[in-house]
């Protein structure tokens, strides 16, 4: 499959954002994960000072790739401190999860987006994991 361009998605990111309704039997969860991300605010913070990539986004692939582990790589999840054996293969070990972080936002190309957008960072997230989702009509 031939990944769309941001440019094919925007004006349905839009769309999905603009209805998007939160469960209120999730609420709490979806509270007690924000209040963990923005506890780790400053250690996004730094890679997005080396990145560009914006500290909230760094903060959802985080919790996306590994449920906001520390001891994990937010390339595919593996630890950071030991050579990935899952997609993608053979990155490592790093010296810290920051260094780890760049090195995943580089792989795809996440660290060269300049402009940042609610419609953008919904294309990067799904780009991040893939858009196979997408051809059985699940919005991820």
């Amino acid at each position: 499959m031939v990944a769309p361009t941001f440019r094919q998605l925007k004006d349905e990111y839009a769309a999905l954002w603009h209805s998007m309704i939160v469960k209120p039997d999730k609420l709490a969860t979806l509270d007690r994960i924000a209040r963990k991300l923005i506890a780790g605010k400053p250690r996004y913070q730094a890679v997005d000072g080396k990145t560009g990539v914006p500290w909230a986004a760094i903060a959802l692939i985080h919790q996306m790739e590994c449920g906001g582990d520390w001891s994990l790589n937010i390339a595919q999840g593996d630890p950071w401190n030991r050579r990935s054996v899952h997609v993608p293969k053979g990155r490592g070990p790093f010296d810290s999860w920051e260094e780890a972080a760049i090195d995943a936002l580089a792989i795809d190309g996440t660290d060269r987006v300049t402009a940042w957008g609610i419609e953008r960072l919904c294309y990067e997230l799904e780009k991040y994991n893939g858009f196979g989702s997408r051809q059985k009509g699940i919005h991820t």
